[in-house]
């Protein structure tokens, strides 16, 4: 997700509504410019770039408005660059620091590969979690600040084009040019254009802060959408997703339809009195077949516990079991649910098309099929 200053705000007051001299617009149109300049000046870049778009369908009634809006948001941007350029700066203490972190990240993930109860390899990739707490640490705010620089640059693109779209200069281009290849250092990589923004995102140092912007705006969604999860239920997410991030991976979607699957397996084994994956009642076989009538359509795969009380413990029965530990770190998933039922456990694990960065319709039209099931004891 993009973001603007939220200072940027300020500046709606100080906007006429319309250019002097023009001929006053019907008040339904004043009131929808009003609303879409308004969106266009929030803190959400991506609201802002759709209202900007808005606006330019409108035409020539829109024309001034339009001019003004992005001429304030030019302003605001270029001044967020900067910033973001200082803020991402290489030093050399860091790029130290993130090439050990790297290195370790390799040994764990490949240690995770050959894991093996009863060897060495169980306790090594406890050892290779400490490390990685550790140093991750410090390499997190460089990534940060190296994300807020990739949208800062993605925003400064989309402006200059929305504004040569209204024939309005783009500013300085000999400043611009210098700032631009101040942030493509920083991002490793050349940025001339939006053309090298493909580029860009390819380039190791790049890379690394376009998968802290998703990690982050998983986190959020997460946050979002944990409440259709028992508080121990969500601890577990969490916790998958905090080692998930620690390797250098994508943190996991919570999707309800998984959460229902999940849940209904575990209350299913405590009614039934069995645990395992396989259930004894037909249509539910394999956790597959669960996971569609859950209504989610592309499986990934399933842990099941029994004992454990917290979220929390459940994560680490799981972690000490190799295959358990191997569902939980596949490059390949994208969205997990959680259930629990007493000291029963189920996390189901899907493939599917990533949820965050979709529409809001589009959002808001993934339900699990049936009530989800409350949360059990």
């Amino acid at each position: 997700m993009f973001t603007i200053p939220h200072c940027a705000a300020l500046l709606i007051a100080a906007i006429p509504c319309v250019a002097p001299g023009a001929p006053p617009a019907p008040a339904t149109q004043q009131a929808e410019l009003g609303r879409l300049r308004q969106r266009a000046m929030s803190a959400d870049a991506a609201g802002a770039l759709a209202a900007i778009a808005e606006m330019e369908a409108l035409g020539e009634p829109a024309r001034a408005s339009l001019r003004e809006v992005l001429e304030a948001l030019l302003k605001r941007s270029g001044a967020a660059l900067e910033m973001a350029v200082r803020q991402a700066a290489p030093t050399e203490r860091m790029e130290k620091l993130e090439a050990e972190l790297a290195a370790v990240r390799k040994d764990a993930l490949a240690n995770v590969e050959r894991l093996n109860k009863g060897d060495e390899t169980v306790p090594q990739a406890m050892a290779y979690y400490k490390k990685l707490v550790v140093l991750a640490r410090p390499v997190s705010a460089a990534l940060a600040g190296r994300a807020r620089l990739l949208e800062a640059v993605e925003l400064r693109f989309a402006l200059v084009a929305a504004a040569r779209r209204a024939g309005l200069p783009a500013g300085d281009e000999a400043a611009q040019r210098a700032l631009l290849d101040r942030a493509g250092a920083a991002l490793g990589a050349k940025l001339a254009g939006p053309e090298d923004l493909a580029g860009v995102r390819k380039a190791p140092p790049a890379a690394a802060a376009a998968l802290c912007r998703l990690n982050r705006d998983i986190a959020a969604w997460n946050r979002r959408g944990g409440g259709a999860m028992h508080r121990e239920e969500y601890a577990n997410a969490f916790q998958l997703n905090e080692y998930r991030e620690l390797l250098g991976l994508s943190r996991l979607e919570i999707d309800e339809r998984l959460v229902q699957a999940a849940r209904q397996h575990s209350k299913e084994m405590a009614e039934l009195k069995y645990f395992a994956h396989d259930s004894p009642v037909k249509e539910h076989k394999g956790f597959a077949e669960r996971i569609r009538q859950a209504g989610y359509a592309a499986p990934g795969g399933e842990n099941i516990a029994l004992g454990p009380r917290t979220g929390t413990d459940a994560f680490w029965q799981w972690f000490a079991s190799p295959p358990h530990h191997q569902n939980m770190v596949r490059a390949g998933f994208t969205a997990v649910g959680v259930g629990k039922w007493g000291k029963l456990w189920t996390q189901n694990f899907g493939r599917g098309r990533r949820l965050v960065g979709a529409s809001e319709p589009e959002q808001k039209a993934v339900r699990p099929a049936g009530r989800l099931l409350p949360p059990g004891p």
